[in-house]
């Protein structure tokens, strides 16, 4: 098969691309919020070389037009839309409001249905390589409209908050999702709303007076919730 010379310049631009959209994506999500945000997930994973294939083999003459589908495949087609509009909904109604995934999965759905009505109206479609840069785009501009709008506490905005307190020596611990425990482990933990459940906490090791401590700070209520002095609680969680 005979490959055009401009091929290998579209899969390396977009492997390029894939490869600075991961980059930041896992900096935002694990350095910047200290992994309770990680707008990343298997489809980046997977589409450089879903891409490379599908750019590499399509024939640069246009494919004859396929002959026109029975209704009933056009009604199951609006169907299976329909069906996935309503899971990701459902999803976002049913707790998973602060799930930036979820968001970069509907906007991507409702993309790719505008231009499968473009492409039916105008009887063409998008390039490919032009298509999965413009899927590449939008997982960036959904995660950072998220943190825009959401405005989730950064690692050092939950750092400088603990030093507010008065603690000193301050070093990040860990992010910790699963809230439920922390009553018991931590006596002065104040309880979290539903909206700070959603993201988490970040957990510092600090001193005061020259004591050990454990500070929990609220990922979306940017505040101190909880502390603790017990040495064997503050090993476990500080790693």
């Amino acid at each position: 098969m005979a490959f055009a010379i401009h091929k290998p310049l579209q899969v390396a631009c977009i492997a390029l691309y894939w490869a600075g959209t991961v980059a930041f994506l896992v900096y935002l999500g694990w350095k910047v919020y200290g992994g309770s945000l990680a707008p990343f997930d298997g489809l980046l994973i997977i589409f450089p070389p879903i891409c490379a294939v599908a750019v590499l083999c399509r024939s640069p003459s246009p494919a004859p037009k396929p002959a026109s589908r029975p209704r009933v495949w056009h009604l199951f087609q609006v169907a299976g839309w329909i069906v996935l509009f309503g899971l990701l909904l459902a999803s976002l109604i049913g707790g998973h409001r602060y799930d930036v995934g979820v968001y970069q999965l509907l906007l991507l759905l409702v993309i790719f249905c505008l231009l499968e009505q473009r492409r039916k109206r105008l009887g063409r479609s998008l390039s490919l390589s032009r298509f999965f840069l413009l899927l590449f785009t939008v997982y960036l501009l959904v995660a950072i409209g998220f943190c825009a709008v959401v405005h989730p506490a950064t690692v050092r905005q939950g750092a400088a908050l603990v030093r507010g307190q008065g603690y000193t020596a301050v070093g990040y611990g860990g992010h910790i999702s699963d809230t439920s425990f922390l009553s018991s482990t931590f006596l002065d933990f104040t309880p979290m709303t539903g909206r700070e459940q959603a993201l988490g906490l970040y957990f510092y090791a600090a001193q005061k007076d020259g004591q050990p401590y454990g500070v929990l700070v609220s990922v979306l209520g940017n505040r101190v919730v909880g502390y603790t002095q017990n040495q064997a609680i503050i090993a476990v969680f500080a790693g």
